[in-house]
């Protein structure tokens, strides 16, 4: 994500406590997330949906559906079993039915 918003145009900037386990909020749901990030963006570059944010107002997810991109910031490989939503967003990046 910071790569793909850095090239659009956004600014990235340094942060503290993203490294661990933070919440997030998304679609209404807040849910804990695995970061490990010193790094994160305030605004994300036009054509681009926030999905996710912390509560400290960085985003942690995003969507471009018309260019194909959607990136988080956190480590979903990292549970023991994988998060409905991140599931979500794999399979609407994919075009795959629910």
């Amino acid at each position: 994500m910071q790569v793909m918003l850095s090239c659009a145009g956004a600014k990235l900037e340094p942060l503290s406590c993203h490294v661990g386990s933070h919440n997030i909020h998304s679609h209404g749901v807040v849910r804990r997330v695995n970061s490990f990030h010193n790094y994160g963006f305030y605004v994300a570059p036009s054509g681009y949906e926030v999905e996710a944010v912390s509560e400290d107002g960085v985003i942690e997810a995003v969507s471009n559906l018309g260019l194909g991109h959607s990136a988080v910031m956190w480590h979903p490989e990292r549970h023991q079993q994988w998060h409905s939503s991140d599931i979500s967003l794999i399979r609407r990046v994919f075009g795959v039915a629910p």
